[in-house]
């Protein structure tokens, strides 16, 4: 009995992969609210997480996909370098090193120099991406990665006439269609967040400076080394093409999360900030 359950669900697999196509029947989550702390107020819609339930054979067949995905996209190093979290070899923890690395690197190259680092934060990230732009995204795929044929109509399918319906109780809500976000509870969420965001990661490149990306947040490490006029330009700049960059992919940053522009500096320079931090 088992051996035969195991290969229903494999031709089950073999066959999505195969077409292109992912049955409707998986591409519908039932959400249960929860509150997120006790003592919240029950009748505020702010109070509740939503939780997301796909079924079983929906999240096997999504790690199937991005085991292969994921595979290929290490394969040809196609994801952004200084990106982590949801990446074998790229935690939070190796975020934190490599930031603070940069920051140690950039004041001890000369006994003038400083480090400028701001922090940006993009408001309810996975719940705000548009499937339309995704799928533009992944057909550029298939130019920048090679992703074509069936994987490429499988991700389409995937993304198309997703719904959801809420459940509290013995209740449940008729479905309704979800054109925006990353399917909540679903295997393939972070990584198409971080293929939706891999473009701005090229951002503060071009503005000469380094940036460190989180999928939860768009956590973005500028550093400044040279102590002029032209700093606060060129962090003003960077900031702003994010930003720009972020509202016309429907995203939008979160002004309560994102931190001013801080100034680091050693004890053998002066105390008082240079024009860069008061860029924002």
């Amino acid at each position: 009995m088992q051996r035969c359950t195991v290969a229903i669900l494999a031709a089950l697999c073999n066959t999505s992969l195969q077409t292109g196509v992912v049955p409707a029947l998986l591409k519908t989550a039932i959400i249960t609210p929860r509150l997120k702390k006790p003592g919240m107020d029950i009748n505020t819609a702010q109070s509740y997480r939503p939780i997301s339930n796909l079924s079983f054979l929906s999240k096997l067949l999504e790690r199937v996909v991005g085991g292969h995905i994921q595979s290929f996209l290490d394969l040809h190093s196609l994801l952004p370098h200084f990106q982590s979290a949801y990446r074998r070899g790229f935690s939070t923890e190796t975020a934190l090193v490599k930031v603070y690395a940069d920051l140690i690197t950039a004041l001890d190259s000369n006994t003038d120099s400083h480090a400028v680092l701001t922090l940006l934060d993009i408001t309810e990230a996975f719940d705000t991406v548009d499937h339309s732009i995704l799928l533009q995204l992944l057909q550029r795929l298939q130019r920048s990665c090679g992703i074509s044929g069936n994987p490429l109509a499988w991700f389409t399918s995937y993304l198309a006439a997703r719904e959801q319906s809420v459940r509290s109780r013995d209740k449940q809500s008729p479905s309704c269609h979800v054109p925006h976000g990353v399917p909540q509870g679903s295997v393939l969420k972070p990584l198409l967040f971080i293929l939706y965001v891999a473009d701005a990661a090229e951002i503060p490149e071009r503005h000469g400076l380094g940036s460190h990306f989180m999928p939860t947040t768009l956590s973005c490490t500028l550093l400044v080394v040279v102590m002029t006029a032209t700093c606060a330009s060129r962090v003003s700049n960077c900031i702003k093409e994010i930003d720009q960059w972020t509202a016309a992919n429907r995203l939008a940053m979160n002004p309560a999360k994102t931190d001013d522009v801080l100034w680091c500096s050693t004890s053998h320079q002066p105390s008082d900030p240079p024009l860069c931090a008061t860029v924002l």
